[in-house]
């Protein structure tokens, strides 16, 4: 709960250092954590540039001082707590990112989730929800892409993988029990199970 992205109920994110192959929760103060991000929001730090980043976090910390000593204190003491990790390891330091989606059901949407959310999915109108992607997947999948080839213009057409002179005026998948996914395999796993009696009289 120290750190989201998107809506609460959509994200899950947990940041831990990996220390002699033990793992230690570095955020395991929330309110500490929110404080840092809501008070460094306008920062830009450019990860590939170590020079830049430490620059950027020396400027952070002189106008901050207490949130300096407030991380010296908890870095003092997480090297306290795994002094035994520290000394096996060498001093040694990894990281880990959990990030963990709960995503929605394609009946239950819920628009202030959809408007907030942190992972999108990019479609030729502009980026949507993950969740909406998937609930109108068909949508944005079964559509021939425009594709200049010998300086014509063919239309690729997704389901069967041709290419194809005209744009095909709808594209389906014929579905079989090898391509079903989901909530067509449980419809038609229901109704072979419904008519198994009648077929075997």
């Amino acid at each position: 709960d120290a750190a989201s992205a998107g809506h609460a109920k959509c994200n899950g994110y947990a940041y831990g250092l990996v220390i002699n192959k033990n793992v230690y929760d570095f955020f395991n103060d929330p309110q500490f954590v929110q404080d840092i991000l809501a008070s460094s929001a306008n920062l830009t730090v450019n990860r590939a540039d170590k020079r830049s980043v430490l620059k950027t976090a020396a400027g952070y910390f002189i106008r901050h001082p207490a949130t300096f000593w407030g991380v010296a204190a908890r870095l003092a003491k997480l090297a306290w707590q795994a002094r035994h990790d520290l000394i096996a390891a060498r001093g040694k330091i990894g990281k880990i990112s959990f990030f963990v989606h709960n995503f929605m059901d394609s009946a239950q949407l819920k628009k202030e989730r959809c408007d907030a959310c942190s992972f999108m999915v990019m479609t030729p109108t502009g980026p949507i929800s993950m969740c909406v992607h998937n609930a109108k997947r068909d949508d944005y999948l079964l559509v021939a892409a425009p594709v200049k080839r010998q300086n014509k213009i063919l239309f690729f057409n997704p389901a069967s993988g041709e290419f194809e002179d005209k744009m095909p005026d709808k594209i389906s998948v014929a579905l079989t029990r090898k391509n079903m996914r989901g909530r067509a395999k449980e419809t038609a796993d229901t109704k072979a199970a419904e008519n198994w009696p009648q077929a075997a009289e």
